[in-house]
């Protein structure tokens, strides 16, 4: 009876969640400025398939997982490419608000590289 009861109060979360300013019905959207994208970690992902993208606050988190190591490389390196050229435009945008002197020089997240003996040696760990 708990089950069932369980299953029938379970509200869909995604539905009420404000990811963006979209007003648009069944869409949700990360926005890719300011978000930060890296490689799953060791221990989650040893085939290497897996990256993940998280909401500039923080907040929320997609995964990734792609049917091979090499299709999760090319699409991880296309979104990590538009998100720094998106950094690098909202870099420009907080200094225009600033003032005419750019005091802010570099902004981004904060990652750690771990490493680990295996074909696939090199992953970033952005987990505090």
């Amino acid at each position: 009876q708990y089950k069932r009861d369980e299953g029938v109060r379970r509200d869909n979360v995604v539905e009420k969640i404000e990811w963006d300013d979209d007003s648009r019905d069944r869409i949700r959207a990360i926005g890719l400025k300011l978000a930060c994208v890296a490689r799953a970690g060791i221990d989650a992902d040893a085939e290497g398939r897996i990256f993940e993208m998280r909401s500039p606050s923080g907040r929320y988190a997609l995964a990734f997982r792609c049917a091979s190591s090499v299709e999760a490389d090319s699409w991880f390196e296309a979104i990590h490419g538009c998100a720094n050229a998106l950094l690098t435009q909202a870099l420009a945008q907080v200094n225009l608000m600033l003032g005419g002197h750019p005091q802010v020089r570099r902004m981004g997240w904060v990652s750690e590289q771990v490493r680990k003996f295996t074909k696939f040696s090199v992953r970033w760990n952005t987990n505090s």
